[in-house]
């Protein structure tokens, strides 16, 4: 029998080891520049720009969403020249899911968020 994991993740990975701490797994746990739990109002103008793709269609909350090179560049890849972020783009972007930003961002609208984390435990 092995040790519990200690956590790791950034943005809404960080969330999830929130989470996951949250319902006892792992004993210790690091957020990167955490995705907010519900409760938790931190959005900021660049936030929301980054989530504005997700965002600008109600429709893509239940579906896989893309970036542009343009939004990839701005969101994830704004510290590097546009041939190396388009490298990166090419290699690894893939659509992911829009419930989670949905999620995010609406939390405190729902009764039964699924991004809340107890403190106290």
């Amino acid at each position: 029998m092995g040790w519990p994991a200690i956590l790791n993740g950034h943005l809404f990975g960080g969330l999830i080891v929130q989470i996951l701490l949250d319902n006892g797994y792992g004993s210790a746990g690091v957020g990167m520049d955490s995705a907010a739990p519900k409760g938790v109002h931190k959005l900021t103008y660049a936030e929301l720009k980054s989530a504005f793709p997700v965002l600008s269609r109600p429709g893509n909350r239940h579906k896989a969403v893309g970036l542009t090179f343009e939004e990839f560049h701005h969101t994830f890849a704004n510290n590097m020249s546009g041939k190396d972020a388009k490298k990166v783009y090419n290699r690894y972007a893939i659509p992911d899911t829009g419930k989670v930003v949905f999620e995010s961002v609406f939390d405190d609208f729902t009764s039964h968020a699924l991004i809340n984390v107890n403190y106290k435990k």
